[in-house]
């Protein structure tokens, strides 16, 4: 399978909601992709498996913080790396924008994205009681600290 992560512009608002829609019960709308992709410092990355759009992952980098705001790859194409590339371009673009500090919050029932994100050096900092909706749930606040390549 061949992959490329790239940033994505608003022509790819629609595709973009359209994998959330596939992820998430709380899926952000064409017009609300497209509102994001306005935001000087938001930042959405487009992963594509084959020439499929496959993943997502939308934040903001605004030195020396930066925010991961949702991750999503396709059901079908799960446990094949491609949630870990999509961190791993983001990261990337974060050290060259000088963010120190990277934050995400994190369904409390979803181990797989808490130990994906363990595994890149985040840390559990905190909780938000009944953040999600649809169904209710926690958040588990996560931050890493960026150091030195």
């Amino acid at each position: 399978m061949q992959t490329e992560v790239y940033v994505a512009t608003k022509k790819d608002a629609e595709i973009l909601a359209e994998i959330e829609a596939s992820v998430f019960s709380d899926a952000w709308s064409p017009a609300a992709m497209d509102s994001h992709l306005d935001g000087v410092c938001s930042v959405a990355l487009l992963l594509t498996a084959d020439g499929v759009p496959v993943g997502s992952l939308t934040g903001s980098l605004l030195a020396p913080e930066g925010e991961i705001y949702r991750v999503a790859v396709l059901p079908a194409y799960r446990r094949r790396g491609l949630a870990r590339a999509l961190l791993s371009a983001f990261l990337k673009t974060a050290r060259a924008a000088n963010v120190e500090e990277l934050f995400i919050e994190v369904r409390a029932s979803n181990s797989a994205a808490q130990g994906l994100y363990r595994s890149f050096g985040f840390a559990e900092y905190g909780v938000r009681r009944n953040y999600y909706k649809a169904p209710n749930e926690d958040a588990v606040l996560m931050k890493l600290t960026l150091g030195e390549d």
